[in-house]
């Protein structure tokens, strides 16, 4: 077994489209994603608060919402 712990801030870096000898105004992206999908680095800036978009209610039949009301007690 190895284990490693890279502070992401240098993976970072190291994905910036100067260190892999690319100029910036290429539109590089570059990310790694660990095995269920979450992004554990990016070239990208990221931003620090999502704002979710106001939304409409989900409509549900009544057949959806028994499912629903099965499953939350």
């Amino acid at each position: 077994m190895l284990g490693i712990d890279i502070v992401l801030s240098s993976v970072n870096s190291k994905l910036s489209a100067a260190s892999l000898g690319l100029e910036d105004q290429q539109g590089i992206e570059s990310f790694i994603f660990s095995h269920n999908g979450e992004l554990i680095a990016s070239n990208q800036n990221t931003a620090q608060q999502l704002e979710i978009p106001a939304s409409e209610p989900l409509q549900l039949s009544p057949d959806q919402q028994r499912l629903i009301n099965a499953i939350s007690s």
